[in-house]
């Protein structure tokens, strides 16, 4: 039976839609995220990102998930643990989820003064120079990467 490839696209609808209509699914993701298996954290924070495009609903399991989490790492804010795991995050893949996730909360929020003020709230817990050290980097290896290539040829 041929389902015109919409298959994989209701199958995820729905399971965004069991997760927005389930509250303990935000504990449950918290849990996930408070591993040490960056694999594991990248699909989560993938999730979330869908989440966050998936309506009012869907933004408010992703706030919830944060809460969560910030009460298992003890941390003060919702935010810093974000900010704090793209600062150690060595796995390219994971940063760009990280960065990824940042850029859909801040973008999917609706109303304009609510995106100001998640902008605020991810640059009081320094994000920008974790974000500055991260091109400082990039650029380095790019450098690296040009570098090898000269002396290679």
């Amino acid at each position: 039976m041929d389902h015109g490839g919409s298959s994989g696209t209701t199958n995820s609808r729905l399971g965004l839609d069991l997760i927005v209509e389930t509250p303990e699914y935000a504990q449950k993701l918290a849990a996930a995220l408070h591993t040490d298996n960056a694999q594991v954290k990248k699909q989560v924070l993938e999730l979330l990102a869908a989440l966050c495009v998936h309506g009012d609903e869907g933004r408010a399991r992703v706030q919830d998930t944060l809460e969560h989490l910030r009460k298992l790492k003890n941390e003060r804010y919702r935010l810093s643990v974000i900010v704090k795991e793209l600062d150690r995050a060595t796995s390219v893949d994971y940063q760009t989820s990280l960065v990824a996730f940042i850029n859909c909360f801040i973008i999917s929020t609706p109303r304009l003064n609510d995106r100001i003020r998640l902008r605020n709230e991810f640059i009081g817990c320094h994000l920008l120079p974790v974000l500055n050290n991260l091109r400082y980097v990039c650029d380095t290896v790019y450098a690296l990467e040009q570098s090898n290539d000269a002396c290679g040829s």
